[in-house]
């Protein structure tokens, strides 16, 4: 990869280095001198909302639920609004993905790469990344996307989630064509729902970056996996038992079989 300037728009980094030491210490991992995005390719653009994919196993819920998200939630949502949060995915059809056993999917969509760097390099949050670590499983999916459908600045509040269960989600690895094709077939695939009546596709991205934290001694940790959540879409449902009929559908199945390595579950209401 090219090397590029820190603050070109295929990076973006929040330099923290000017707070006292405290107050950018991550237990268990050092000193913080930045928080940053980085895009998939070089040549990439990460301006613009970004929509955060997180699709993990959480062994502590409690845990999580009392010492990181009723810390770092309300933080989280003066940069950012819940596009969909649920539990006890239930898979609908086998796949040889990296990540089958994972059940819990959060999508967020944050108002910019400068938003989704405030968030990651506040002492706040800084504080509570262990809390995170120890309550979920090995293997924790993360990636930051492009919005292709459902994405778009709006009123909505940011919290509840914009979309409730049911829902069916598609989660794949990236296929080997380029990104205009991706987009395209999100947009047949929309259009092609708009007339069969029983779904919509509510949102739909792809990954253009990852996260990252820079140490004080400049060396940079990416902390989170980005198998499995290249792609995501997510199916808004009049009826759960209609899941696999949507998968069926000429446009859905092509885009399937291109693409490798697609986890499908549902979430029910």
């Amino acid at each position: 990869m090219t090397p590029q300037n820190p603050q070109t728009p295929a990076e973006h980094r929040h330099d923290i280095s000017d707070r006292p030491v405290d107050t950018r210490t991550m237990p268990g991992h050092g000193v913080i001198r930045s928080t940053g995005i980085v895009a998939r390719d070089g040549d990439a653009s990460i301006s613009g909302p970004l929509a955060a994919i997180n699709w993990w196993t959480t062994h502590d819920k409690e845990k999580l639920a009392t010492e990181y998200d009723a810390i770092v939630g309300p933080l989280a949502f003066n940069y950012s609004r819940l596009v969909f949060s649920s539990e006890d995915a239930k898979r609908i059809s086998p796949a040889d993905a990296p990540l089958l056993d994972h059940d819990m999917l959060a999508i967020v969509l944050y108002h910019s790469a400068e938003s989704f760097t405030e968030l990651t390099g506040s002492e706040t949050h800084l504080n509570a990344v262990p809390i995170k670590e120890a309550a979920v499983a090995d293997g924790y999916s993360f990636g930051l996307h492009r919005g292709v459908i459902g994405c778009e600045e709006s009123d909505l509040p940011a919290f509840p989630a914009q979309f409730q269960s049911p829902v069916l989600v598609v989660l794949y690895s990236m296929p080997d064509f380029d990104e205009s094709e991706i987009d395209e077939s999100y947009v047949t695939i929309r259009d092609a729902l708009a007339v069969d009546g029983r779904a919509s596709l509510g949102f739909a991205s792809r990954l253009i970056g990852q996260s990252f934290h820079e140490l004080h001694d400049g060396t940079r940790t990416f902390p989170f996996l980005t198998e499995g959540v290249d792609g995501t879409l997510l199916f808004d449902l009049k009826d759960l038992d209609d899941a696999e009929k949507i998968l069926s559908i000429a446009e859905v199945a092509a885009f399937l079989e291109e693409t490798s390595a697609n986890v499908v579950v549902t979430f029910s209401e």
